[in-house]
């Protein structure tokens, strides 16, 4: 026997779909968002796509309403200290093993290199080659090394 659908809620993009989904599956409502079998809901056809849909059981359907009339505010003050939270000081010559901001060891060197030394180097036939400071990035919160 299939189970029946109904529609609850018409999102405006597939972020506040994900936001609706989870708040509504940690409160034991099963939710089918559409933006999973979407196949084009980026780029120049995400006008045509449509936009996603939230589908609940028959049964759930009352329940899942009255949740969502009853959504608590946003909590801004745990991302207003993320955006507050400073880098701790290092210089341009450590070699960093782990993110100065959020402390993770996923950190990238780029090497880094300026249109001065690459010229250096091309006209002494590549015997002298100047060493850039390399350019770091973290892979977990985003930062970089040209922030200031």
């Amino acid at each position: 026997m299939k189970k029946e659908f109904v529609s609850i809620l018409k999102c405006a993009d597939a972020a506040e779909a994900a936001f609706y989904t989870d708040y509504l599956a940690a409160r034991g409502i099963p939710v089918t968002n559409t933006i999973e079998t979407m196949r084009a809901w980026t780029g120049r056809y995400a006008q045509l796509s449509g936009k996603p849909v939230l589908r609940v059981q028959k049964e759930y359907v009352a329940e899942a309403r009255k949740l969502l009339k009853e959504v608590p505010e946003a909590d801004y003050s745990e991302m207003e200290q993320l955006a507050e939270k400073q880098a701790e000081t290092w210089l341009e010559t450590d070699t960093l093993d782990h993110c100065p901001l959020c402390g993770s060891s996923k950190i990238d060197s780029i090497p880094a290199g300026s249109l001065a030394g690459w010229l250096v180097w091309l006209f002494s036939l590549g015997l002298f080659k100047p060493d850039g400071t390399p350019f770091w990035v973290c892979r977990d919160c985003d930062w970089d090394s040209r922030r200031k």
